[in-house]
Order: structure tokens, then C-alpha cells, then sequence
């Protein structure tokens, strides 16, 4: 899927609060962006390595699999 300019918004707020290390807001804006765009690749990938930043390689795996 080809990402519109709300799944870049949503996209680069996830980024932003990810390279800030609030953990929480990147989740909440990963969620969001996925809620809305299930398929984006940037998103299911940066999620995931969220993921495994924070050593819960249960939630990766399925969201790096799907980005593939």
C-alpha cells in the first residue's frame, strides 16, 4: 500500500517519539497508524523493531512477518 500524508503524519510522530525513547507514545502512534493503514511496511517494520528494542520478540515477529 502506498502511503497517503496521513500515514506519513502518523508515521513520523511513531518515528519521532521512537528516536526520543518515549516508548509509549511511539506505541500509541504505531497502533494508530496501523489501525488506519494495517498494511504499511514502515510501519509493521518500525513497530517491530520497537518490539525488540524493548525485548518482547512475541510482538515483533508477527508485525516483521507481515512486512515481508
Amino acid at each position: 500500500m502506498h502511503a497517503t500524508q496521513p500515514a506519513d503524519k502518523l508515521l513520523d510522530q511513531a518515528l519521532n517519539c521512537h528516536e526520543t525513547g518515549d516508548y509509549a507514545a511511539a506505541k500509541a502512534a504505531y497502533t494508530s497508524l496501523l489501525a488506519a493503514y494495517p498494511d504499511d511496511i514502515n510501519g509493521l517494520t518500525n513497530f517491530g523493531l520497537l518490539h525488540l528494542q524493548h525485548e518482547h520478540p512475541d510482538l515483533a515477529i508477527p508485525l516483521l512477518e507481515r512486512s515481508l
